[in-house]
């Protein structure tokens, strides 16, 4: 009788009963594989943020004429823009009367900056020249 006992005690093992008024299927237990995980969560080091270029402010915001002396240079992007990169620092997109001027010249120029101007080549403010007063190779 105990030989009885005990097998049926070790098939029980293993197995759930059903459910009362169920359909009489029973279920394994759940195993370690069947249990939910939780993927590790990455971790990113701390970094400071990036820091952005310092542009010196255009010469004058009012629009009022100012004079800048500096390398002349073209950008090829969205079609090329014409560059001042002026001895004061700052760097200025170049638009109005610069026929005269040519990558790699150093040229003075007389004009305002337009703050409302935006470019595609967003090099600097926009710097419409309206006199080269002096220019060379």
């Amino acid at each position: 009788m105990s030989l009885l006992c005990g097998a049926l005690v070790l098939a029980g093992c293993g197995e759930t009963p059903a459910e009362p008024g169920g359909s009489g299927s029973t279920t394994s237990p759940a195993t370690a594989t069947d249990l939910p995980t939780t993927a590790a969560t990455p971790t990113t080091p701390r970094t400071s943020p990036p820091t952005k270029p310092v542009t010196p402010p255009p010469p004058d915001k009012s629009g009022t004429s100012t004079t800048l002396r500096g390398k002349v240079s073209r950008v090829e992007v969205e079609g090329g823009c014409l560059v001042l990169d002026a001895t004061n620092g700052g760097r200025y997109q170049l638009t109005g009367k610069v026929d005269d001027l040519r990558p790699g010249m150093t040229a003075s120029v007389r004009g305002r900056v337009d703050p409302g101007l935006r470019s595609t080549c967003q090099v600097g403010p926009i710097l419409v020249v309206e006199e080269v007063l002096e220019s060379a190779t």
